[in-house]
């Protein structure tokens, strides 16, 4: 068929964007917790967050963000999780409780005054002009973890029964996420 003058083509779909129905099927049935992905502090279009009659600007929010992301999923995953973690006292800001936050609110204007609350808490800040203040975040999960003070799964211990021998414990003392 001719069209204006000119032949009519046929658009060709590419593969990555034909539908799977395997993946469309598991999709329909799956019950997933939907967890938003918060701004990180360098981003250009968050702005300073009120805490306590202080401006916040937030840097590098990268660690912080990961470890909260990682308590919302296992907070969605896990049921034992969440009752554990129902169980924690929240009188101050925590990361455990950035993360239910996430999980159970989503990314709002309050989640990012939580975790300027929360960072402004534990890190050190640089007051700038007038009633605003910077924290950089800049770390690795793993250090704002300790800073944080993130409940761990486990505590090391060593043992050493002679000069040559050291034995090497771990104690359990939070129910991990565990498959169901």
């Amino acid at each position: 068929m001719v069209e204006s003058g000119r032949p009519s083509k046929k658009r060709r779909i590419g593969f990555y964007t034909t539908p799977d129905p395997e993946f469309i099927s598991l999709a329909d049935h799956c019950n997933a917790a939907k967890v938003g992905i918060m701004k990180n502090g360098n981003c250009a279009s968050l702005k300073a967050v009120p805490v306590d009659g202080v401006r916040v600007s937030l840097m590098n929010t990268c660690g912080v963000d990961a470890l909260a992301h990682l308590v919302a999923a296992a907070y969605c995953d896990s049921e034992k999780y969440r009752s554990y973690v129902q169980t924690l006292s929240t009188s101050q800001p925590t990361i455990v409780g950035l993360g239910v936050s996430l999980a159970t609110k989503g990314v709002r204007n309050a989640t990012y005054v939580y975790r300027a609350r929360l960072t402004r808490a534990y890190l050190e800040t640089t007051p700038l002009n007038g009633k605003l203040v910077r924290i950089d975040c800049t770390n690795t999960a793993a250090h704002l973890a300790k800073v944080l003070r993130f409940p761990p799964s486990t505590v090391e211990r060593k043992v050493c029964s002679s000069s040559f021998l050291l034995t090497v414990t771990f104690e359990k003392i939070l129910p991990l996420p565990t498959p169901l």
